[in-house]
C-alpha cells in the first residue's frame, strides 16, 4: 500500500518513535479485527505500528522517511505480523544510559524492533545487534509491546583514546650476524653520460 505522508516536525519526540500516525478512519481499515497492533515494513525492514490520530494525511518519523530513500510523494507500507520478542542485543552509540532510562525509552515510544536497525532514543542511540523470540529462536524483528523483553546490552567500543588507537604489531627483529657481504666488482666501465 502507498500512503502519502509528512514527516514529523524535527524537534518533535515523535521522531524518537516508530509511529506511524493516520486518520482514524484509515486506522479503521488497516487494523486487525482483534486489537493486535498493525506493524509496517519499509524497504523491507519492520519498522514501526499505524496509530489513529486525528488528523489529516499520514505522519510518519525522519529516520522512517530516510529508510524509506525521502521519498517526495508516496511511501509504499507493507503489513506484517511478528514475533513476540523475548531477547533484545543492543549495543550503545557512544555512553549508554542506565537500564531504567532504556526500558522508559523503549516502552514509551517503540513498539518493535529491527536487527541491524539504528534505534535513536531519548537517553542515546543504539544498534540493535540481535533479536530472540519468546521461544528462544533467532528472528529479523520482534513486536516489543506488552511483554517482558530482556535487554542484554553490548559493550561499545568507545572509550578512552588508548582503546580506540589501534596498536602496532612489534616488529621483527633482524640478526645483521646472518648477512652475508656482497662481491666487490670494479667501476662501471661502460658508455655512459653523466648525468646534472
Amino acid at each position: 500500500m502507498y500512503l502519502d505522508v509528512l514527516v514529523y516536525e524535527g524537534t518533535s519526540e515523535l521522531n524518537l518513535t516508530d509511529q506511524i500516525q493516520v486518520p482514524v478512519t484509515l486506522w479503521e481499515q488497516l487494523a486487525g479485527p482483534d486489537d493486535m497492533p498493525t506493524f509496517m515494513r519499509v524497504g523491507g525492514n519492520p519498522v514501526g505500528r499505524i496509530v489513529p490520530a486525528e488528523i489529516q494525511g499520514c505522519r510518519i518519523p525522519t529516520w522512517m522517511w530516510e529508510l524509506a530513500g525521502c521519498p517526495v510523494e508516496f511511501v509504499e507500507l507493507e503489513r506484517v505480523a511478528l514475533p513476540i520478542a523475548g531477547t533484545i542485543s543492543l549495543k550503545p552509540r557512544g555512553e549508554g544510559a542506565s537500564l531504567e532510562e532504556m526500558t522508559a525509552a523503549l516502552s514509551g515510544s517503540w513498539s518493535c524492533l529491527s536487527v541491524g536497525a539504528e534505534l535513536p532514543l531519548a537517553c542515546g542511540v543504539y544498534d540493535v545487534i540481535a533479536i530472540q523470540a519468546a521461544d528462544g529462536t533467532d528472528v529479523p524483528a520482534a513486536c516489543i509491546l506488552d511483554c517482558d523483553v530482556n535487554l542484554d546490552l553490548v559493550a561499545s567500543c568507545s572509550g578512552s583514546a588508548e582503546q580506540q588507537e589501534p596498536v602496532p604489531e612489534p616488529e621483527e627483529e633482524i640478526d645483521f650476524s646472518q648477512m652475508f657481504s656482497l662481491p666487490k666488482t670494479g667501476a662501471f666501465m661502460g658508455k655512459g653520460h653523466r648525468l646534472g
